[in-house]
């Protein structure tokens, strides 16, 4: 398999002002990947427990630090569903739309 394709993950860490507000600050990371094609069966497990299955993207475990969310060509993606086998992980996704899913 290539790795052609370029995904941007995505983890939340807090930083605490002068005032004790928790402030979120994002921090990205860049991962190679392979975009796949989800079956049916995802569909419906899924929707089952109440998510809408967008993508998934495939690359090696080492480089995943559990991060929440993604971003993909200009759209934002909540991870919904890890799958690790060994060398591979897969992340399974639904497309962020309450901020209109676009992220700059």
């Amino acid at each position: 398999m290539r790795y052609n394709e370029v995904i941007q993950l995505i983890s939340v860490s807090y930083e605490v002002d002068d005032l004790g507000n928790r402030i979120p600050i994002s921090n990205k990371r860049e991962v190679f990947c392979n975009k796949l094609a989800l079956g049916i069966n995802e569909f419906s497990s899924a929707g089952q427990l109440g998510y809408k299955p967008d993508k998934a993207f495939k690359f090696y475990s080492f480089e995943y630090k559990n991060e929440q969310e993604a971003i993909f060509k200009r759209k934002r993606y909540q991870i919904y569903r890890i799958a690790e086998n060994g060398e591979f992980t897969t992340i399974y996704c639904q497309e962020v739309i309450a901020d209109g899913g676009r992220f700059d």
